[in-house]
C-alpha cells in the first residue's frame, strides 16, 4: 500500500474508482518521488499515474526486466478495467469469456487465464481456460515463482491460489500474508457489478496459501 492520503486528509477507500482523492494521491506521490525533476522536466499536477510512476514502482519498462514488467503491467491494467466494466458477470458454463446478452462472463479461474492472455503471455485465447487444478504449473512455465502466501508482502499483480478459487492481487496491504484482491468471486447473493470486480476489503493467506510472482 503507499499509504498516501486523499484531500480530504484521509486513507483511501479501495472503491476502483480515480476520484478527487485519488487524483490527489497520485498528485503527492509523484512530487514526493521527485518523478518530473529529470532531465528538465517540470512536474505536473495532473493526476495521471503514468510510465514513470509504474517504473517507480518497479512495474514500469525503465526497470532491468523491462518485457516482463510491461507484460504484467497490461495483465494488471487488463484485470483492473474488466473488473471496472458493468457488464462482466460470474459464469462456469460460459466462462471462457463468452458474452451472452451483452454480458461477458468469467469464472475465477478463466478471469487468471484471460488477464494473462490479455498482458502477452503464451496462453491460447481459443483453449478452454485453465482451472485452479491444474493451473499451477502453467503459471511455472510461463515464468512465475511460487511463494508461501504467508511470509511475502503481496504485490499488484501477484496471482493468489487455492484449490477452490483464485484472484489477483490489486494491492497488498502493510504486512505479509494480506492484500485487496481482484477476480471473477462468484455470483451467489451477488449483484451482477459485485460477481467480477475488486473486493473492498483485505484478503489474507488463511484463503490462498499459495502466492505466485512473475520473475521471468
Amino acid at each position: 500500500s503507499m499509504m498516501y492520503v486523499g484531500a480530504d486528509g484521509k486513507p483511501l477507500d479501495v472503491d476502483g474508482e480515480s476520484g478527487k482523492n485519488t487524483v490527489y494521491a497520485i498528485n503527492t506521490f509523484k512530487k514526493q518521488n521527485n518523478i518530473y525533476k529529470v532531465n528538465g522536466e517540470q512536474w505536473q499536477a495532473d493526476g495521471v499515474f503514468d510510465e514513470k510512476c509504474w517504473c517507480r514502482l518497479g512495474l514500469g519498462s525503465d526497470d532491468p526486466a523491462a518485457v516482463s514488467n510491461a507484460s504484467i503491467r497490461k495483465m494488471y491494467d487488463w484485470a483492473v478495467k474488466t473488473c471496472n466494466d458493468p457488464n462482466t458477470g460470474y459464469s462456469q458454463e460460459y466462462r471462457n469469456e463468452r458474452k451472452v446478452n451483452g454480458i461477458t462472463y468469467f469464472d475465477c479461474s478463466s478471469f487468471v487465464y484471460y488477464a494473462l492472455y490479455y498482458g502477452g503471455f503464451s496462453v491460447d485465447p481459443k483453449a478452454w481456460p485453465f482451472t485452479t487444478y491444474n493451473m499451477q504449473p502453467v503459471l511455472l512455465n510461463l515464468g512465475f515463482r511460487e511463494y508461501d502466501a504467508a511470509t511475502v508482502i503481496w504485490k499488484p499483480a501477484d496471482i493468489l491460489w487455492s484449490q477452490e478459487h483464485t484472484e489477483i492481487v490489486y494491492q497488498g496491504a502493510d504486512r505479509a500474508g494480506s492484500g485487496y484482491t481482484m477476480g471473477a468471486h462468484g455470483k451467489t447473493n451477488r449483484a451482477l457489478a459485485d460477481q467480477v470486480s475488486i473486493n473492498t476489503f483485505i484478503s489474507t493467506y488463511t484463503k490462498y496459501p499459495k502466492l505466485y510472482r512473475y520473475e521471468g
